[in-house]
């Protein structure tokens, strides 16, 4: 909720749980629900079928899930009066599900409105705090404008289209700029720089734009830097990224290593925007740094 206030308006905003409803059921209710669904029916749905052609299990319990989230919208139909409910495309099926259960309860179908899903940094699954490749809306204007800095190339029109408030002539536009040759750190800098201004304001905006240009384009030093000592001359970089609790394990700490996200260079340390400067700092295992 405290996240939400960014977008929507608290004060006509009621937060509701569904296990205030859902926690009530008992078994006789469960197969009710699931009498109005066929196998045939559950098994449309695109995940299911990715599941048959890759010959991978589906546990019954996954056919469970529509169910439940179906009858939540027939309690939000008939307690609160809901006449849309918005979900991303992954949801279609669950959402649909719904509109099955309002029919077999009396209710006219709400309608339903499905969204692209945004995919994360990493520029491969959609973003998620369990992906590690997610933008709060809480983070300082330096970090949320580097971390849009970080996205490929690739995604650069989906953010303009999901994330900003640019309308169609103006994506249009940037569109063709990137096809006819722009440089794409351009465009993520406006892409940055228009995100950062809409959850924090303009001057944050320009001043995280000068940060990064100083330190990741002329090699500068950011402002009010962290200064980090280590008693110990030897330690492995993912031992090191794991005691300065900067990821919170090894497994984390090698993922970044391998995408490049670390470098080492003799005294200066680079992760993120931090800089850490050692004495002595012996580092065995360095070669996945090298780019």
């Amino acid at each position: 909720m405290e996240q939400a206030k960014f977008a929507l308006d608290i004060t006509k905003v009621e937060q509701l749980w569904n296990a205030d409803w859902l926690s009530p059921l008992n078994f006789n209710d469960i197969i009710q629900l699931a009498s109005h669904f066929t196998v045939a029916q559950m098994l449309e749905r695109d995940m299911f079928q990715k599941r048959i052609e890759q010959d991978l299990p589906i546990s019954l319990q996954e056919f469970f899930y529509p169910l439940m989230q179906g009858y939540d919208s027939v309690h939000l139909k008939c307690d609160v009066k809901t006449d849309v409910e918005i979900g991303g495309t992954d949801q279609t099926f669950n959402l649909l599900a719904g509109r099955t259960l309002q029919k077999a309860y009396g209710q006219p179908p709400q309608n339903i409105l499905t969204m692209p899903l945004l995919i994360g940094t990493d520029g491969k699954k959609k973003m998620g705090k369990s992906e590690n490749n997610y933008i709060i809306i809480h983070d300082t204007p330096q970090d949320m404008f580097g971390k849009i800095m970080s996205i490929p190339d690739n995604l650069i029109i989906s953010y303009f289209e999901l994330c900003t408030n640019l309308n169609f002539d103006e994506i249009k536009m940037i569109k063709k700029e990137l096809k006819s040759g722009t440089n794409p750190r351009d465009l993520k800098i406006r892409l940055a720089k228009e995100i950062v201004n809409m959850y924090h304001n303009k001057s944050a905006a320009n001043q995280a734009e000068a940060n990064f240009i100083a330190v990741f384009q002329k090699g500068s030093l950011p402002k009010n830097i962290k200064t980090l000592s280590l008693k110990t001359k030897s330690i492995l970089i993912m031992d090191l990224l794991v005691q300065l609790k900067f990821v919170n394990s090894k497994s984390e700490a090698r993922r970044l290593i391998e995408g490049g996200a670390v470098k080492y260079n003799k005294q200066k340390n680079l992760f993120g925007n931090i800089y850490i400067f050692t004495t002595n700092l012996k580092i065995p295992e360095l070669k996945v740094l090298e780019q």
